[in-house]
């Protein structure tokens, strides 16, 4: 009798061990490795039964720099298509990797953190218009270029030489 009743306990409590595993949180975007602005939404896919969510970007892989930025997200439904399960991160340094991660938590309990993924933040600064290389051009042109979240300001420089040394050269700020 003994024996049963040993067999009953250890399989309730298996059964409750195994209904309450965790499931890692899923990356969804930016995808790995991928090149992004110095402002990005990163995102992963929602866990079922969880409370909220803890996320850690770095620029270091083992998460222990002193740029850390860490982020407990209060999670309100299973919808993985809400702002629930995402993140926007600005004023991030130009030419960097980042690296991210996240795990689901409920009172008293966490998952495992996801496995890292990163991405790296552009050092450049990407024209729009006029094109490279374009000719006739009248002698007063709109320089356009793609934004950056978060900088304050550019430095623009034009001149008649590839090493911008020219007498002729212009700078401004904008």
């Amino acid at each position: 009798m003994k024996k049963i009743f040993t067999s009953i306990i250890f399989s309730v409590f298996l059964f409750s061990v195994t209904a309450f595993a965790w499931t890692t949180p899923n990356h969804d975007s930016p995808s790995n490795g991928s090149s992004v602005y110095t402002g990005v939404y990163v995102d992963w896919y929602a866990v079922a039964s969880s409370h909220g969510y803890q996320l850690q970007v770095d620029t270091s892989a083992t998460f222990d720099s002193p740029v850390l930025y860490e982020k407990f997200e209060t999670y309100i439904n299973t919808s993985s298509s809400n702002s629930d399960t995402e993140e926007y991160l600005d004023d991030l340094f130009f030419g960097t990797t980042y690296y991210w991660r996240v795990r689901a938590y409920q009172t008293g309990d966490t998952s495992v953190w996801s496995t890292a993924w990163t991405f790296i933040t552009r050092d450049y600064v990407t024209h729009n218009t006029p094109s490279n290389g374009s000719s006739a051009q009248y002698t007063g042109i709109y320089l356009d270029w793609y934004a950056h979240t978060g900088v304050d300001y550019y430095d623009i420089e034009v001149d008649t030489t590839l090493n911008f040394n020219s007498p002729m050269k212009r700078s401004a700020t904008d």
